[in-house]
């Protein structure tokens, strides 16, 4: 894996998006997320910041590669963004 370290703002756990949802989460591997854009990107950041490899493929992000804990995602599209807490149980 490749990590790069991140901060995020105090209020970073925000959305201008609130139509975007995300379940189930906690999750066991497979997280869907629904909306009307076509062109989401995703970040997903280990509690301590690390970027990890991410990819979001029909709406659904595979997260069964990563060991149970907190994860931290954020989605873009456009000028929206939403960064959501994420349980891998």
């Amino acid at each position: 894996m490749n990590f790069k370290a991140t901060t995020f703002p105090t209020n970073a756990l925000e959305s201008n998006h609130p139509e975007w949802q995300f379940y189930p989460n906690p999750t066991s591997g497979i997280l869907r997320i629904d909306g009307e854009e076509s062109d989401l990107q995703v970040q997903l950041y280990t509690i301590r910041g690390e970027l990890l490899n991410s990819t979001l493929t029909n709406h659904t992000l595979d997260l069964n590669h990563l060991p149970n804990g907190l994860y931290i995602l954020h989605i873009i599209s456009g000028k929206n963004h939403s960064i959501k807490k994420i349980i891998k149980e």
